[in-house]
Parts: C-alpha cells; sequence; structure tokens
C-alpha cells in the first residue's frame, strides 16, 4: 500500500539522515578532543626542545635521573604480588605502561632510547622524523592506546636523534565511546519514534484519498451529477478539482452522446419518412398502371408523376449524401475569387420574386475566396424561404457589407417569423416549423442544415434571428 511504502521512505530516509548527523557528531567531537592531545604534546616537545644539548648529554644525564623528576612509575611490580594485594595484573600492566609513555624517549639511529634502551613506540613515525619531518601517531602499547609525536633533533643543522613524546588516549577514548554508546540510544530510539510518528502523520495525511477513493467509487454512469467535496487549498483539494473536472467532461461526452443517438434516431426516422414518401407514390401509380392498362394520357400522368417522386427521392439522398461527407470533413469545395454581389444576383436569377419586392443594397467590395455553386445554392435556400413565407407584395431586402477580411451578407423578409421555441432547432435535420406545408411544396427539411453546413465549411457562421408575427433576419459572414 502507499501507505507502507511512505513510511518506509521516510524512515529510511531518517535513519540515513541521523546516521550521518550521528557520524558528523562523532567525527567533530574527537577532532577537537584530538587537537587538543597534539597540542599538549607539541608544547611538551618545544619544551624540552629548548633543553636539549645533544645524546651525550641525554645518556649522561639518563645516568643522573635527571630528565625526568616524576615518581618512578616504571619500577617493575611482580604480577603475584599485586595479585595477593588485589590489583589487577591487567590494570596495572596499564599503569605500568602508562607511566612509560610519561616519559620522553630520545630515539638513536638504531632505535633505541638513549635514556632507557627501550625501543621506539612508532617505527615509522621514528623514519618520517628521522627524514626531518615531525608527525602524529597512535599506537597500542601494553593495553594502552597512545598518541605519539614523533620530531627531529638537530644538532649543527644535521638530525642526530628523534624524540618521542606519547599521552594516553583513555579519558578521550571514554568519552567518544560515552558519545557512541548515546548515539545507539538516541539515534535508534529516534527512528522507532519517527516510524510511529510516520505511521500517524502518513495514515492522517492520506486519509482524503480514503474518501476520494469511496466517492469516487460510488460515481456510476447514472449519477455523473454528483461532485467530490473540495476543501482547502492543498494537493488534494486541486485532485478533488481535477477529478471534478473530468467528471464534468464525461458528463458532456455522455449528454452528447445521447443527444447524438437521438438526433440518429430522428434522423433515421424522418430520412426514412422522406424516402418511403415518393416511394409509396411510385409504388402506387405503378400498381394502377399495371392493374388497368390506362390509355396513353393516364400513362404519361403516371408517368410524370413517377419522375417527380424520382426525382424528390435523388434530392433528398443528395441531399443526405451531402451532409453526411460535412459530418465527416469531405465536402468538397472549389474555391475561387467572387465578387457577392454577383452571386446574390445569381441566386436571385435562379428564384420566382415576381410577387415581392425585392431591395438589394452593395456596400463595400464584398470580394471573397468561397465555391460559388455552393454559396448561391446557401443564397438560394434563405430567398426561397423568405418568398415562402412572406405574403405577397412585402418587401424582402439583401444587403452585402463587404471588407479586407469578410463579407456580411443579411437577408431580411417580412414574414410569418418563427416562433422562439423553434428558433434554436431551424438548422437540425428534417426540422420543420410548419412540416405539413411544407411537405406539401415539395420541401424535404434539409436546406437550413445543408446552409449551415456549406458556411461552416468555408469557415464562415450563419444565423437567423425572427419575431414571430414581425419577419426573419438571415445572416451569413464568410471570411475573406
Amino acid at each position: 500500500m502507499l501507505r507502507t511504502r511512505l513510511t518506509i521512505w521516510n524512515c529510511t530516509i531518517l535513519a540515513l539522515a541521523l546516521a550521518a548527523i550521528g557520524a558528523s557528531i562523532y567525527l567533530t567531537s574527537r577532532e577537537p578532543l584530538f587537537r587538543s592531545v597534539d597540542s599538549s604534546l607539541q608544547l611538551r616537545a618545544r619544551t624540552f626542545a629548548k633543553q636539549w644539548r645533544g645524546v651525550a648529554q641525554a645518556e649522561e644525564s639518563a645516568k643522573e635521573n635527571t630528565l625526568y623528576d616524576g615518581p618512578d612509575v616504571m619500577a617493575p611490580v611482580d604480577i603475584e604480588t599485586a595479585r595477593l594485594n588485589g590489583i589487577d595484573p591487567q590494570q596495572l600492566q596499564r599503569f605500568q605502561a602508562t607511566g612509560e609513555a610519561l616519559r620522553p624517549m630520545i630515539l638513536t639511529p638504531d632505535g633505541e632510547d638513549a635514556l632507557t634502551s627501550r625501543k621506539a613506540w612508532d617505527k615509522a613515525g621514528m623514519l618520517r622524523a628521522e627524514n626531518g619531518h615531525a608527525n602524529f601517531g597512535n599506537v597500542y602499547f601494553r593495553g594502552v592506546s597512545l598518541r605519539v609525536f614523533s620530531t627531529p633533533l638537530k644538532e649543527h643543522g644535521r638530525v642526530t636523534a628523534v624524540m618521542q613524546l606519547a599521552v594516553p588516549l583513555q579519558w578521550e577514548q571514554e568519552q567518544l565511546s560515552q558519545l557512541v554508546t548515546t548515539l545507539e540510544i538516541v539515534l535508534p530510539g529516534s527512528v522507532v519514534l519517527m516510524l510511529i510518528a510516520g505511521v500517524v502523520l502518513t495514515r492522517r495525511a492520506l486519509r482524503p484519498v480514503s474518501r476520494i477513493a469511496l466517492a469516487a467509487e460510488a460515481i456510476e454512469p447514472a449519477n455523473l451529477s454528483e461532485r467530490l467535496p473540495v476543501l482547502g487549498n492543498d494537493e488534494f483539494a486541486q485532485l478533488n478539482t481535477t477529478f471534478n473536472t473530468m467528471l464534468s467532461r464525461l458528463q458532456n461526452a455522455f449528454d452528447e452522446k445521447e443527444e447524438a443517438l437521438r438526433r440518429q434516431k430522428r434522423f433515421t426516422s424522418d430520412a426514412s419518412h422522406e424516402l418511403r414518401t415518393p416511394l409509396t407514390a411510385i409504388r402506387a401509380r405503378t400498381g394502377i398502371a399495371l392493374s388497368n392498362p390506362p390509355d396513353p394520357e393516364e400513362l404519361v400522368e403516371h408517368v410524370v408523376a413517377i419522375n417527380r417522386a424520382t426525382d424528390l427521392m435523388i434530392g433528398v439522398v443528395q441531399d443526405l449524401l451531402l451532409l453526411a461527407a460535412s459530418d465527416e470533413g469531405r465536402l468538397q469545395l472549389r474555391k475561387e475569387r467572387c465578387l457577392m454581389s454577383e452571386l446574390i444576383e445569381d441566386a436571385l436569377a435562379s428564384v420566382d420574386a415576381s410577387k415581392h419586392e425585392v431591395r438589394l443594397n452593395f456596400e463595400g467590395i464584398g470580394e471573397v475566396n468561397c465555391d460559388p455553386s455552393a454559396i448561391t445554392r446557401v443564397l438560394v435556400n434563405l430567398l426561397q424561404n423568405s418568398i415562402a413565407h412572406t405574403p405577397g407584395g412585402k418587401e424582402i431586402q439583401v444587403s452585402c457589407e463587404g471588407s479586407v477580411d469578410r463579407a456580411v451578407i443579411t437577408v431580411t423578409d417580412q414574414g410569418c417569423g418563427i416562433p422562439r421555441e423553434h428558433l434554436a432547432l431551424i438548422f437540425d435535420r428534417f426540422h420543420r416549423v410548419d412540416s405539413s406545408r411544407d411537405r406539401s411544396s415539395g420541401g424535404t427539411g434539409l436546406g437550413l442544415a445543408i446552409a449551415k453546413a456549406i458556411v461552416e465549411a468555408h469557415a464562415g457562421t450563419i444565423e437567423l434571428f425572427s419575431d414571430l408575427g414581425h419577419g426573419t433576419v438571415a445572416v451569413i459572414v464568410i471570411p475573406s
């Protein structure tokens, strides 16, 4: 689970951080201790070097025992005697080693102390000092850890002996040991406390995730309107907002899908009806003609009716194919530079406006890049609608305003207008305000849908504005 992984990661990182901190504390504590010891050894070495007068003097002083005025801690003590007196032999040995470390060594080139004939504590340090380099080293002597300082002694600019001074590190090691013990207790305890706190805090921090999961699990396609609560301004609130946005998109997608299915069912029903009407007429005419052989005049009448029904059916099929191509983005346009005034005049020539007064108004150049036959079809459709719904003798205005980037065509009539409830659906396929009248006049209900598809294929817009009983205004905008 995420909660467990987060807790493990946090504790691992904390453990590594505490280990690094513990190592830093140990090293920073160890350094001053050894620096103090080294300073003490260097001070002792400088003091002795001021009194140095050569190896011969050292040998003579050894005989007189004048180099060290302290207690004779080097006097051998019998181990059995120490044990009989209740003294730990190892402790006695360490005490004797400590006493020996308090006396400096004057090492001759053969590696022996000129004072006591003892061997050098730190042979490697002695060799480096013979080459003129003072140095420090750590050795283990008779159970005692010593810090040894080796420094050259010179006569007439030449190294004649090496002095080694030592100091026991027992106190420093005890301090460092106590520090290590403290860190070994504190650091694991801190990790355990962090583990407990991590479990509690992680569980509390991830509690909103559990609520989000439960809320998301409860949301189904039937209740996509449900939303997650957005509390605060943290990352979980942002997650809830993002999730709610996704739900809104899903809801819109489902709504659009349902609307598309509804339109498809309606389209299929209307298309079937539109095709069934001419097919029924054809079948009726052919049935009559075949049942009773008509005379030539009746036969011609039946053939004309069949031809008219066939033309109607062909028109419906062609319109459906055009809309299908538009839906798939395959509507083919043959664009060229055209004057909108010429296209409007061509459209007027294609309709019967003899019963109406048509007034034209052209402003600007109005030249656009378009498919002239397609745009003319749009204009013919709008003019036919205005003529069909405007009483005879009333005026129909057609205007065009041209500019550098677009042309705006407006068709205004004084007809009966469109009811408000139908205005939003006026561009839907097979939608009719008065279906019975349109069918009698041969309309299919696809004209405005085709007009909108053609205009949008030109990256333009088409809108209808209408006031019931006061006419309709159609506005087309086509970019240049």
